[in-house]
């Protein structure tokens, strides 16, 4: 029979001679906290998802990706407003998506993604030289791009400046002949030409005529171009920006796993 001070002793001493009695949660760290970020903006949980990516730019504050993840959720929460616009709450989302996109292209000059995104962030802001600045960015870390051109030619179009707006879309013309969109602009300048000059009539020139952005908004693949070789650039990163979507945010979360595992490697 065993004794009963024994019997005590052996309770509260067997979780240290056994480490598995008690299942203790890994400790967090910046990836952790990115995935779980990246699983709760997927779960429609933005707030909680803010916190999580704030938790890994905490731990890891040298890290772009982060950074440019964060941008994205922004971008994403814009663009599920009733009416996106630059009210209060658009306003704030759209210069938190910027400052978050400024960290990520100063941490990383190269990060072309990050470039092209804050030139459109700028842009929605109205902040049209600044757009421009990150579009020549873009072109001189890939100038084979047309959505730069295509950018700044809406740009100069806003602005009523149609000679220049163009020539933007004829160089875009000549890097990707093929795209429709791209010879739409081209023929509809003209009629936009009169209908910013009657704006201007009405005192309204500088407001946008709601034609559609033309298929070249933001970089819709955030992370799957990002890998593709020891340096941060990838060679694929043209071809992301060419096939963007025409909307701000919603960004895939596809592929984040290949995300991960670059950062564990860095």
């Amino acid at each position: 029979m065993t004794n009963p001070r024994t019997a005590f002793l052996l309770f509260f001493l067997s979780p240290l001679l056994n480490p598995f009695a008690f299942s203790a949660e890994p400790q967090l760290t910046d990836t952790i906290a990115y995935d779980r970020a990246i699983q709760l903006k997927a779960e429609g949980q933005f707030l909680e998802s803010e916190r999580m990516f704030y938790r890994a730019i905490e731990l890891k504050p040298d890290n772009p990706y982060y950074h440019f993840e964060l941008s994205n959720l922004y971008a994403l929460r814009y663009d599920l407003l009733k009416q996106p616009s630059l009210d209060a709450d658009g306003k704030q989302l759209m210069e938190s998506s910027a400052r978050e996109l400024e960290q990520a292209s100063m941490m990383h000059p190269s990060f072309l993604e990050a470039h092209y995104n804050l030139g459109v962030v700028y842009r929605r802001l109205g902040e049209f030289e600044k757009a421009r600045e990150e579009f020549k960015q873009v072109l001189v870390l890939d100038p084979t791009l047309a959505g730069p051109y295509m950018q700044m030619g809406e740009i100069y179009e806003t602005q009523g400046f149609f000679d220049e707006a163009r020539d933007m879309y004829l160089k875009a013309r000549d890097l990707d002949y093929h795209n429709p969109d791209i010879h739409g602009a081209i023929e509809e300048l003209t009629e936009h030409k009169e209908i910013f000059k009657q704006r201007q009539r009405t005192r309204d020139a500088a407001s946008d005529w709601g034609r559609r952005s033309r298929g070249f908004e933001y970089s819709p693949n955030s992370q799957a171009n990002q890998y593709g070789n020891e340096q941060y650039g990838s060679s694929s990163q043209g071809q992301s920006i060419q096939a963007a979507a025409p909307y701000i945010g919603m960004m895939l979360v596809q592929e984040f796993m290949r995300l991960r595992e670059r950062m564990k490697g860095e």
